[in-house]
């Protein structure tokens, strides 16, 4: 059975993924991994983060922005979600979704990363991220069978 991994994502682009608004995660690097991902939130909390975000819901959520959580409210340093990373292609041309080229960086050269069966976690577990693909410790495999089935 092959291990599954985890990758580390800034606010709000964890988030995102977590509510099912981004399927793709644009990288400037490639990976042969294709299998379960375990999508976590950094720690980082910066302004610019947070203006990028109240935008984004703006723009996706104009007359209901204000029921989405706060920027401060979001999980930081907690895994939001699992997904299956199913594909890796070099980007070549944007995608038709305006939300999707809103919440990636889509600069021919790099890799989208491409993202199925999304699911949020019930119960956010904390976490201490890593760069990189990484593999989660054994704690982590038992919260995820503990609090989320």
């Amino acid at each position: 059975m092959q291990e599954i991994r985890a990758i580390s994502l800034h606010q709000p682009w964890a988030s995102f993924i977590a509510w099912k608004w981004k399927h793709c995660e644009t990288r400037s690097w490639t990976t042969t991994y294709r299998g379960e991902l375990l999508i976590c939130a950094a720690k980082k909390q910066t302004r610019e983060l947070e203006k990028y975000y109240n935008r984004i819901i703006m723009q996706v959520k104009p007359n209901t922005w204000n029921e989405l959580p706060k920027f401060q409210n979001l999980p930081f340093g907690e895994v939001v979600a699992i997904v299956h990373l199913s594909e890796c292609n070099l980007i070549t041309i944007r995608p038709a979704c305006q939300l999707e080229r809103d919440t990636g960086d889509w600069t021919p050269g790099r890799y989208a990363w491409h993202l199925n069966n999304i699911r949020p976690l019930e119960k956010t577990i904390p976490i201490k991220g890593q760069q990189g693909l990484w593999i989660p410790s054994p704690e982590i495999y038992s919260s995820l069978i503990c609090t989320n089935g």
